[in-house]
């Protein structure tokens, strides 16, 4: 997992990378519910994204194509239901808060990555910069 953090006034846009960019053109399913996931000292430690869209619309989430292999203690799990990457698999989630989520893919290697739209985030980044 690679991490781009961008702030602008009171919003952050996080992109997290499972893959590099091949140069196949991506598509980007857009507004999927999810939560960035924290431990108990406000810690960033992952994402959470789900195949509910806002409209509440159930999806079929993107698979990764390739193998991922987790780098350190990174975690990651996918289902038709739910991604799930956690940076540090020794850390335990304590608190979720809901966020706005899109998932790039193409069809050459399937999942790309996750962009996170957040208004006012104030999570430590320590753990996800590691």
């Amino acid at each position: 997992m690679r991490l781009t953090v961008s702030r602008h006034g009171n919003s952050t846009s996080i992109y997290i990378y499972f893959r590099e960019f091949d140069g196949t053109t991506v598509r980007t399913i857009v507004n999927l519910l999810g939560n960035l996931l924290y431990d108990d000292k406000n810690n960033w430690i992952g994402i959470e994204v789900l195949n509910t869209t806002v409209l509440e619309d159930r999806i079929q989430l993107p698979q990764m194509k390739t193998s991922y292999i987790a780098k350190n203690s990174d975690i990651f799990m996918q289902s038709e239901e739910k991604i799930i990457a956690i940076f540090d698999k020794r850390i335990k989630v304590y608190e979720r808060q809901f966020v706005f989520c899109n998932v790039d893919y193409n069809g050459v290697g399937g999942l790309q990555g996750v962009e996170i739209l957040v208004e006012h985030f104030t999570g430590n980044m320590d753990i996800a910069n590691q």
